[in-house]
């Protein structure tokens, strides 16, 4: 009921996202909504979550997808779990420094997940850059092997402006994460997640179509819900 009505607002952020001809999806929500509004748009998506508290895990652990994702069966990797494998939640402060310290033994993420990520450009939407999983999630993605090739790609991180109830300087905070995330060619965009899908929507529609091509183009995409 909840997907359905709000499909019904064309500027829905999940709405947005499950429109897009992505094959790869990360998710550092633990709740099946954006899976649920994937499959809304008629796509079956595999997702999946790593047990990584189980100390048995081989070395590396065990591959999580099967084939190739495609547009009408995009992969969904829960970064930090889903609520419906409560082994591989992340919630509290321990457990992001077990997760880490488990990241740096095993091959957690599934390697065509993190592989997709070094060799496209990346969308972090729907979290404040500050807080811990994108914090984690961003240092990992740092450490893997072929970091240098973000450099070739631009991404995006979508961020609301700091408000004087979080930060004491909203300018000096502004010129704090532009600066700190340029470094891994990221660039901010100010503003709500709505708001840039909403652009994003409309930049898509004004792109011409191949005639040649029935349909738009794949591409690998990680959006972090």
């Amino acid at each position: 009921m909840v997907v359905a009505a709000r499909r019904q607002d064309p500027t829905d952020p999940y709405t947005i996202l499950a429109d897009l001809n992505a094959r790869i999806y990360v998710s550092a929500s633990a709740d099946s909504l954006l899976e649920r509004f994937l499959k809304a748009n008629d796509k079956s998506p595999n997702a999946k979550s790593r047990n990584w508290r189980d100390n048995s895990t081989s070395h590396p652990a065990a591959p999580l997808f099967e084939g190739e994702p495609t547009v009408g069966a995009p992969y969904l990797y829960y970064a930090f779990g889903s609520l419906a494998n409560p082994d591989s939640l992340v919630v509290t402060e321990d457990d992001f420094f077990d997760y880490l310290i488990s990241a740096s033994r095993y091959e957690l993420m599934p390697t065509i997940v993190s592989g997709s990520m070094m060799e496209n450009s990346l969308l972090f939407l729907g979290f404040s850059l500050s807080d811990w999983k994108f914090r984690v999630f961003f240092r990992l993605l740092m450490a893997f092997g072929g970091r240098v090739n973000m450099e070739n790609y631009n991404h995006v991180g979508v961020q609301i402006d700091p408000d004087d109830h979080t930060l004491e300087d909203v300018e000096m905070a502004r010129e704090y994460l532009s600066r700190y995330f340029r470094r891994a060619n990221i660039d901010i965009y100010w503003g709500t997640s709505s708001e840039f899908l909403t652009e994003l929507a409309a930049h898509r529609k004004a792109i011409p179509v191949n005639k040649e091509e029935s349909a738009p183009r794949p591409v690998d995409l990680s959006a972090f819900g």
